[in-house]
């Protein structure tokens, strides 16, 4: 959903820049075409006219362009907002051209069609102000409303209708034979559809003015009321026409209004993360001297989320005087979601293991069930839970669809422990986990991790892989926990320029032949209804003949369920 949101937004964005072009070389041409034209057959008025016109439309192009470089605004009340700023900028053109255009005999037909434009896109903008507000309250369900805005979709058709046919007719307006507009017995009425809508729209901001902060209510107010009080002006002040260039600046402020206003939202909503993400990162424990028992052990941990706050954790505990517990899990996700249900396992899996010394497989059993329940968003979380018998160096653990640990045996070095993974937690309430059994001599280390590590990126969008992980921490293997970990993380996120690993690079073969990724996700033992979860494809079928699945392809498959979108990024790269 995200990826094809952000696609949404590009889309638009590079059509408003195209409209910003197209703008620009208007300005350009109805200022070139003003200055060849003979303005001494133009009263003061008119000259002015025009100038405030020119005027008008370069704010609404800068208007357009604070849109589009403003991050903040991307509801789709703004394409509402960017219609009515292009509407307004057309009717400013149109006057400029019936202006120029008036007088001129051989023009006439050109004078009555853009005329009929001229109050074609009035009605339509007040239509389109109207749709606006109706689409900031979000009211669906009031029938006051409803009945007004079938009474104005009406209305709108009919005043299209009432203006095509006053080209033949010339009630509200015609053109004599010498092309000079002259306003037509019935003008006044070419209104009314304006002042319905605009005393609906009054009727509706007035109902409705606690869904408003003050300074917006106060700025759609003035929309309504100085073209209003403008539009009277003119019927009795011909040749100056300020209706529309009125208008844009009253849209310029609604803009700084409305900017103003979700700035502040935008701002109360960051607080919010940055004390959320305090929250999270305080749940961390960082007391690594205390719970080493005197130097028995080291332990040590970092975690720097792709967000503010994230799904990413790490918990290390004492069961007892004698059982350390340690945690690295990921949540699916990022942001606000991802960071309550990361804490929902965090403390779920802490409390469920210091009730009893049990087995990891069966803590994260109950953790399963537990997080199963109103798991609505569909998330899931990896999880590794290791428990280490600090008198004897045993260590049982239990791998939830995790990363595979780095184990690190004194004299031989890092290597990665393979395994059986169990699937990831909140898929599926009823699954049996199994546990792993490993004996830690003096000397000896595990490392575990979350993808983050290995899939750092590249600038060609290579991932930083396991094998890279492997040559890292063996570097320096004698060096101290705390030194061991940070030389890791800064190797993965400064090295740019690595090349694609196999692992990625057999990812990219499978992904290129859809019966050979069939035959993988099939030999998972896993049901369809996994299968969609993971994302891989929705057109893949279930077959139980296909050859043993390696380790390698199990782990390639885990990284496209966890990471399908870095698979095109590989692609285009």
């Amino acid at each position: 959903m995200g990826e094809g949101k952000g696609m949404i937004l590009k889309i638009r964005n590079k059509i408003t820049s195209r409209i910003i072009i197209w703008f620009f070389a208007t300005i350009v041409a109805s200022i070139i075409l003003v200055v060849t034209t003979d303005l001494d057959r133009f009263s003061p008025n008119v000259i002015m006219s025009i100038a405030i016109d020119i005027f008008a439309m370069i704010i609404g192009v800068i208007i357009l362009i604070c849109y589009t470089i403003d991050g903040i605004h991307s509801g789709e009340d703004i394409i509402l907002f960017k219609l009515i700023v292009i509407i307004d900028f057309t009717e400013l053109l149109a006057d400029i051209l019936a202006w120029i255009l008036e007088g001129d005999p051989n023009k006439r037909n050109y004078e009555i069609i853009i005329n009929s434009i001229y109050y074609i896109l009035g009605y339509l903008l007040v239509y389109l102000f109207w749709k606006y507000v109706l689409d900031f309250i979000k009211e669906k369900n009031n029938a006051l409303i409803n009945n007004l805005d079938l009474f104005l979709n009406f209305g709108m058709a009919g005043s299209f209708a009432a203006v095509a046919a006053n080209m033949k007719f010339g009630y509200f307006f015609k053109i004599d034979r010498w092309g000079v507009y002259e306003r037509g017995e019935y003008q006044l009425f070419a209104y009314l559809y304006v002042y319905i809508a605009v005393l609906c729209t009054l009727i509706v901001l007035i109902q409705n003015r606690k869904k408003f902060y003050k300074q917006q209510f106060i700025t759609f107010t003035i929309y309504i009321m100085v073209p209003f009080v403008v539009s009277i002006f003119t019927i009795f002040c011909y040749g100056l026409s300020i209706l529309y260039p009125s208008i844009m600046l009253v849209i310029l402020l609604m803009y700084s209004m409305i900017n103003v206003a979700r700035s502040r939202g935008v701002a109360m909503v960051n607080h919010d993360v940055r004390m959320a993400a305090s929250i999270q990162s305080d749940a961390l424990p960082r007391d690594f001297e205390t719970v080493s028992k005197g130097g028995e052990f080291e332990i040590y941990a970092s975690m720097k989320p792709a967000q503010d706050i994230g799904g990413d954790f790490y918990d290390f505990f004492m069961i007892d005087d004698d059982h350390l517990a340690i945690v690295i899990a990921d949540v699916s996700g990022k942001g606000m979601s991802a960071a309550l249900f990361m804490m929902e396992a965090k403390i779920l899996i802490k409390s469920t293991a210091l009730v009893d010394v049990i087995s990891p497989s069966k803590i994260l059993e109950q953790v399963n069930k537990q997080l199963c329940v109103g798991n609505k968003e569909m998330l899931f979380v990896t999880a590794w839970l290791g428990i280490i018998t600090i008198s004897t160096g045993q260590l049982i653990y239990s791998n939830a669809g995790h990363e595979n640990p780095m184990l690190y045996r004194n004299g031989s070095g890092f290597n990665p422990r393979k395994e059986k993974h169990d699937p990831p937690l909140a898929i599926e309430e009823n699954i049996l986990y199994h546990d792993e059994i490993v004996r830690l001599d003096k000397g000896d280390m595990i490392y575990v991790y979350t993808d983050g590590v290995t899939d750092a990126k590249n600038i060609e969008g290579g991932m930083f892989g396991t094998d890279r992980l492997n040559k890292a921490l063996n570097m320096k293997p004698r060096a101290s926990v705390k030194d061991i970990l940070k030389n890791n993380l800064s190797i993965a996120q400064k090295d740019k320029h690595f090349k694609p690993d196999f692992a990625t690079e057999k990812l990219y073969d499978l992904e290129s032949n859809p019966n050979e990724l069939v035959k993988c996700i099939a030999k998972t033992k896993k049901s369809k209804d996994d299968i969609n979860i993971y994302e891989i494809s929705k057109t893949i079928t279930f077959d139980e003949d296909c050859p043993e699945l390696s380790p390698k392809m199990m782990k390639a498959l885990e990284c496209a369920a966890k990471n399908r979108n870095r698979i095109n990024n590989l692609k285009k790269a």
